[in-house]
């Protein structure tokens, strides 16, 4: 799911910018021409785009992992803090029962 959304991701803002700023090749202009049996030409820009993709698309996927196991930590503690509170709060329970308060 994370590199899923990392490279979807990517594209799409890479592709937004593209769009803005131009130069960004029309796929369906280029699935139709393929069809038609026209070559595609490949303009330099068409490369530089790709290789951003990429390299946005590896941010996002790095970052995404990088919180996802900040997230796993941060439950493995919690956990371990429900463990203290649980074990804590019978101790308090047996001095409370016992008159030692």
């Amino acid at each position: 799911m994370i590199v899923s959304t990392g490279v979807i991701g990517a594209e799409q803002f890479i592709r937004s910018i593209g769009i803005l700023v131009g130069g960004y090749p029309n796929e369906l202009e280029m699935m139709d021409n393929i069809n038609k049996g026209i070559p595609v030409e490949m303009k330099p820009s068409y490369f530089v785009y790709f290789i951003l993709i990429a390299l946005f698309a590896g941010g996002g996927i790095w970052f995404q992992f990088r919180l996802k196991g900040q997230d796993e930590e941060k439950q493995l503690g919690q956990d371990y803090l429900n463990v203290l509170a649980k074990k804590k709060g019978a101790e308090i329970n047996e001095e409370l029962n016992e008159g030692n308060y």
